[in-house]
């Protein structure tokens, strides 16, 4: 016995005791409704499409393209960066704009809200951030790359361009680049065609016999210049306090190469406002906690409309360089980076294109980064 009783019906049909499907039908259509129908179907697929890229792009994953030389030899100009939003956790936006545009409502803005994370900002991390200084609302800044230095609560100092945290020296791949200069045995020139060779072109070639040749170089390359038969040494090109040079905190001192000590804030850090402390911090509670603050005499500042002694800060703050040291406009001249302008972790290189060549650089395609 099957598994359904089938019985007649009057028109001498088979009806199911259980159930019965309808058979599947096929209608002509004209051929108008056809092609509008097409259209439906692919204007809602871009529709969802482009809200998952928007998405992947506000909370996942985001590309940036290296436009100048501030991190060779970590990452070349025409490089392109894949950006972990999640590391340290995606940020909601701040405006409402046209997506991938620059066009957004000037009038409002969001709270400032993060994401959890799965790890946290650490020394040496690669990350990109929104240039703190800006007037912009966060999420409409300029953004950077550099390398994080030092974090919250440590304390710094550049010795001869080496950073100590802590008072230990940070250890750093042979990528960072900087200034050297190559003394040459005596009564011999330094060939500097064959540094050309080595992909230096950032030189200073001597006036006279006898003196330094300067070039700019990763220590990678300054080693292997070391052990050519017409150099005596090689050592780097070390900066002392110069006028020229706009340092922060103003008025320290400090010089890109001889710089420090300085401590790095932390969320809760409660300060003292006296006027060596304002240099330092007046950007953090003016600008990026949103507090009002004036000096009204020696010694003695108003916050918000009211006389205050301390100030306790509300998010943690970074020291970030770019590896091309002496190249690169970084924390050692705008200060700190808070928290609330990190966007991301730079994890790899996807792409690069080396427009002198007019070629793809195919050794750097899928470049972990470190």
């Amino acid at each position: 016995m099957g598994l359904f009783n089938l019985t007649s019906d009057s028109s001498g049909s088979s009806v199911g005791s259980t159930f019965s499907e309808p058979p599947l039908q096929e209608v002509a259509q004209p051929a108008w409704k056809e092609r509008k129908g097409l259209l439906g179907e692919w204007s809602f697929a871009l529709i969802i499409a482009f809200i998952a890229a928007l998405t992947i792009r506000t909370f996942f994953f985001e590309a940036f393209r290296i436009p100048s030389e501030s991190m060779e030899d970590t990452l070349v100009v025409g490089d392109f960066v894949l950006v972990s939003k999640m590391h340290y956790g995606s940020r909601v936006p701040t405006t409402i704009g046209i997506p991938f545009t620059t066009y957004y409502l000037e009038s409002f803005t969001l709270p400032r809200l993060r994401l959890p994370g799965f790890t946290k900002v650490d020394h040496n991390d690669v990350i990109v951030f929104n240039v703190p200084g800006e007037v912009q609302p966060i999420d409409r800044k300029t953004h950077y790359i550099k390398r994080v230095i030092a974090l919250p609560g440590d304390t710094l100092r550049i010795q001869n361009k080496v950073p100590l945290i802590n008072g230990v020296p940070l250890q750093s791949g042979d990528n960072i680049k900087y200034m050297w200069k190559a003394n040459p045995v005596e009564g011999k020139e330094i060939p500097h065609m064959r540094l050309k060779e080595l992909g230096v072109y950032q030189m200073i070639q001597p006036q006279r016999q006898g003196e330094p040749l300067r070039f700019e170089a990763s220590r990678l390359v300054s080693k292997e210049v070391e052990t050519w038969p017409e150099v005596k040494s090689v050592e780097p090109v070390v900066k002392n306090s110069h006028f020229r040079e706009k340092i922060f905190p103003g008025n320290s001192g400090f010089s890109l190469d001889q710089y420090g000590p300085l401590y790095i804030p932390k969320k809760g850090d409660t300060i003292e406002l006296n006027d060596q402390n304002w240099a330092k911090y007046k950007e953090i509670i003016t600008r990026y906690e949103g507090n009002t603050g004036v000096r009204v005499g020696e010694n003695t500042y108003h916050l918000n409309g009211s006389l205050a002694r301390f100030y306790t800060l509300s998010q943690d703050y970074y020291f970030v360089m770019g590896d091309n040291r002496d190249s690169s406009l970084d924390s050692r001249t705008w200060g700190f980076v808070p928290f609330d302008h990190v966007v991301g972790k730079a994890i790899s290189v996807y792409f690069s294109w080396d427009a002198h060549a007019s070629q793809v650089r195919k050794d750097r395609i899928l470049k972990k980064l470190n």
